[in-house]
């Protein structure tokens, strides 16, 4: 842009300069006779008159006299002024327009200054499209790499929403099952309270029936075994299987020794305390 202002402005100037000295010549062809400033106005081209004209010299004056020649020296002594106020005009001219030439050259100079300055910065500017190219490019690049980044996070956001949801039911489970481990803990402690209970009713009962049994005759011990024998058969056994005794069985002793030793053998139980669980 710059080069193309100076380039204006020189052909401008030119302009001017060449308005300037046109003027100037044409008032010269058009002004007669008159000096101002040594400098003559005049053209050295007198009216062009025909020979058969009325106003011709030659009509008028066939032949000159004597009386003319002051008059031609003075027009002669005229002429020579104009002349040399013409080669002084001449030699101005001649030195503006050398001046004109060599601002013109350097306008030129100048020019060709700029132009280069215009074709480097057109260089640049072509360097700088093309990296402007790249650089769009790998934003580009960068914009759908960052839309693949994107749709993934949205992806593990939507991943991770679900697994936190998974987690939430997963921990309320966890904790139903645990309300139901504990209800089963007291259950079970409950269980084994009520066992204890019967183990030491059981072990009562054992002594009590011990003490029965050891107080018996003989003969009613045997009656009993076949009364139990009996009840623990089976409605496919033989009737003389079912009625015998069992081989295995042995009579209580009803020595007092055996009895004293059994009773020793055989305390009395007793309640034991129910101590509860760890962690129930």
């Amino acid at each position: 842009m710059k080069v193309r202002r100076t380039s204006t402005l020189f052909v401008l100037g030119l302009i001017v300069l060449l308005g300037l000295l046109h003027p100037t010549v044409s008032e010269e062809i058009r002004t007669a006779g008159r000096m101002e400033d040594n400098r003559c106005i005049c053209t050295f081209i007198p009216p062009y008159i025909a020979a058969d004209s009325p106003r011709s010299n030659s009509v008028q004056c066939p032949a000159g006299s004597t009386e003319d020649v002051p008059f031609l020296k003075r027009e002669m002594e005229f002429l020579q002024q104009h002349h040399i106020a013409n080669r002084k005009q001449l030699n101005f001219q001649t030195e503006r327009l050398q001046n004109v030439s060599v601002h013109i050259w350097r306008l030129e100079e100048r020019y060709r200054e700029r132009l280069g300055q215009q074709r480097t910065w057109e260089v640049r500017l072509l360097s700088l499209i093309e990296e402007n190219k790249q650089l769009r490019g790998a934003v580009f690049k960068q914009d759908e790499n960052l839309k693949l980044v994107t749709s993934r996070l949205e992806s593990m956001t939507r991943e991770l929403t679900y697994l936190r949801d998974l987690n939430w039911r997963i921990q309320f489970r966890v904790q139903q099952e645990s309300l139901k481990n504990k209800m089963y803990r007291q259950t079970v402690e409950e269980i084994r309270k009520r066992l204890f209970a019967a183990e030491g009713d059981v072990g009562e009962f054992l002594w009590a029936l011990t003490r029965v049994l050891a107080t018996m005759p003989l003969s009613a011990r045997q009656k009993l075994h076949e009364m139990v024998a009996l009840a623990q058969t089976t409605p496919t056994e033989e009737p003389e299987k079912a009625g015998k005794p069992n081989a295995s069985w042995e009579p209580i002793p009803t020595d007092p020794t055996e009895e004293e030793r059994e009773f020793v053998a055989t305390p009395k139980p007793r309640r034991r305390s129910v101590k509860k669980m760890p962690g129930t």
